[in-house]
C-alpha cells in the first residue's frame, strides 16, 4: 500500500470537497496533515455562498484525529503572501518540516466575458493563481533544507475553454504554466511537482545531494479522484535510476 509515514503534508481548502479528501487520504496513509481552509460559504459565481460553514478545517482535523492520525487546522488566507507564510510555518511549528504541498484552494468566479467584473478577476488572481505562489514559494525554501519534497497543483479542464469562464479559464491555465515551470526548476533539486490528470511525468533528478469548472461532488467520487491523484504522483515521481527526463 502506498504510504507517507513520518511526511507532513499541507492542503489548502481542505475543509471540504476534494480539498477534505485529500487531507483525509493522505493521513489514513500515515501523513500529518496541516488542513487549511477559510471556511467561507462555497460559490460559483457570486462573492457570498447561499450556507455559511463555521470551521471545517476543525471538523476535519477531528475526523483525522478519530481515526488515530496527526493533524492541525490553520486558517489563514492563501491570497496573500503573508498567509502562505503562515499556512508553511503551521507545518514547520507543529512537526518541523514540510514534504508535501496539495494547492487545492481557490474561489471561483463565473459570468460573460465582456461584463465580468473587476472585482472578480481580482479574486481569481487572487486565490486560483497567486495563492498556489504564495503557499509554494515559502514551502520550497523549507523543503530544499530537507531533502526535497512534492507538490500537486490543483487545475482544471476549464483552462481549455469554458463558455462563460474565460477568466476562471486563464487563471487555471496559468496554473499549468506555473506547474510546468516548477517541475523544470525542480528538476535539479529533489522534487516532484505534477498537476492531477496531466500525462506529462516528471522525474527527480539522479543525485545524492543534499542540496471543467469545479462542481460539488460525491464523497465517493471525491475519495476516488484523491486516491488516484495520490497513486499516479508517487508512481510518476519515483526517482529515476538511469536519467532524467
Amino acid at each position: 500500500m502506498l504510504r507517507f509515514d513520518d511526511k507532513v503534508a499541507i492542503v489548502t481548502g481542505a475543509g471540504r470537497n476534494l480539498g477534505r479528501e485529500y487531507a483525509l487520504l493522505l493521513a489514513s496513509r500515515g501523513a500529518k496533515v496541516v488542513v487549511n481552509d477559510l471556511g467561507v460559504p462555497i460559490s460559483d459565481s457570486e462573492d457570498v455562498g447561499s450556507s455559511s460553514v463555521s470551521d471545517p478545517a476543525a471538523d476535519v482535523v477531528a475526523e483525522i484525529v478519530a481515526a488515530g492520525g496527526e493533524a492541525v487546522a490553520n486558517r489563514d488566507s492563501v491570497a496573500a503572501p503573508e498567509g502562505g507564510e503562515a499556512i508553511v510555518q503551521t507545518a514547520l511549528d507543529a512537526w518541523g518540516r514540510v514534504d508535501i504541498v496539495v494547492n487545492n484552494a481557490g474561489q471561483v468566479r463565473m459570468g460573460a466575458f465582456a461584463d465580468f467584473p473587476e472585482a472578480h478577476v481580482d479574486t481569481l488572481l487572487a486565490t486560483q493563481l497567486r495563492g498556489h505562489l504564495n503557499v509554494s514559494r515559502p514551502a520550497w525554501r523549507a523543503m530544499t533544507k530537507t531533502g526535497g519534497g512534492r507538490f500537486v497543483n490543483v487545475s482544471s479542464g476549464s483552462a481549455w475553454g469554458l463558455a462563460g469562464g474565460a477568466v476562471y479559464g486563464m487563471v487555471k491555465m496559468g496554473v499549468i504554466g506555473l506547474t510546468r515551470s516548477m517541475a523544470a526548476e525542480g528538476r535539479l533539486e529533489r522534487f516532484c511537482i505534477r498537476r492531477p490528470g496531466s500525462s506529462a511525468t516528471w522525474r527527480r533528478a539522479p543525485t545524492r545531494s543534499s542540496s471543467s469548472a469545479p462542481r460539488r461532488t460525491s464523497r465517493a467520487t471525491a475519495s476516488r479522484s484523491a486516491t488516484s491523484t495520490a497513486r499516479r504522483t508517487r508512481a510518476r515521481c519515483r526517482p529515476a535510476t538511469t536519467r532524467s527526463s
